[in-house]
């Protein structure tokens, strides 16, 4: 019954907040500097967009989970900022974990395979 609960909200929240299709933002080693700009260049844009960032207090009370677990779940992806006291969360890896927890899969598995795409 829970596990309903948690994937009817995470629908919802995805039918909110639609993710635009944009290229994959893995970086490889091998290319140019300005290859690896183009490929993050969307990440850029949408900060300076005024991207949201959350906190994961704001994120465990939303999706009606525990803190502890968001924070195992986002810790050390890109888009998890540590400032002074607080932690956040960029929109982008809130969607994609979002994403990932819609799909079944868990989001590691999501993020490797989104990484070698």
């Amino acid at each position: 019954m829970r596990n309903k609960k948690i994937a009817a909200r995470i629908q919802l929240a995805l039918a909110r907040n639609q993710p635009e299709k944009k290229a994959s933002a893995a970086a490889n080693p091998n290319e140019s500097p300005f290859r690896q700009l183009e490929n993050i260049r969307h990440i850029i844009d949408r900060r300076l967009d005024g991207e949201r960032n959350w906190t994961l207090k704001e994120i465990a009370r939303r999706e009606n989970i525990g803190y502890s677990t968001v924070y195992r779940a986002l810790k050390g992806k890109p888009g998890f900022l540590r400032y002074n006291d607080a932690i956040r969360v960029t929109d982008t890896l809130y969607r994609s974990w979002l994403t990932a927890l819609a799909s079944g899969l868990s989001f590691d598995e999501f993020y490797n395979v989104s990484k070698a795409s």
